[in-house]
């Protein structure tokens, strides 16, 4: 049997595919765990919604803080929205509202 380059680069991509299919079956049940010990231990605040599975995500939130906006807007209502930036450690701190006039 002669092993040509094409026998290589094909050996080469089933490597490549085990590999990858290994590490995301790892890292999901490394990701389950964690997130499984989290909830039994309750060390999530409830306020941290993307970060519960099953919980939407940031743009889901954002939609929805979108269409509360709107609503209060176009019902004259007075709205005060806080946002916290957690990635640089509440440094940045924004408030935004809409006071009907």
């Amino acid at each position: 049997m002669y092993i040509t380059y094409l026998n290589i680069i094909i050996i080469i991509i089933i490597i490549i595919i085990i590999i990858t299919t290994m590490y995301k079956t790892l890292t999901g049940i490394i990701a389950k765990r964690i997130s499984t010990h989290l909830e039994e231990q309750s060390l999530l605040p409830a306020e941290q919604k993307g970060c519960h599975p099953g919980c939407k995500g940031c743009k889901e939130q954002l939609m929805i803080s979108k269409a509360i906006y709107e609503d209060c807007r176009g019902r004259n209502k007075n709205l005060s929205i806080a946002w916290i930036d957690y990635q640089k450690h509440l440094i940045a701190f924004h408030i935004a509202g809409w006071k009907s006039q």
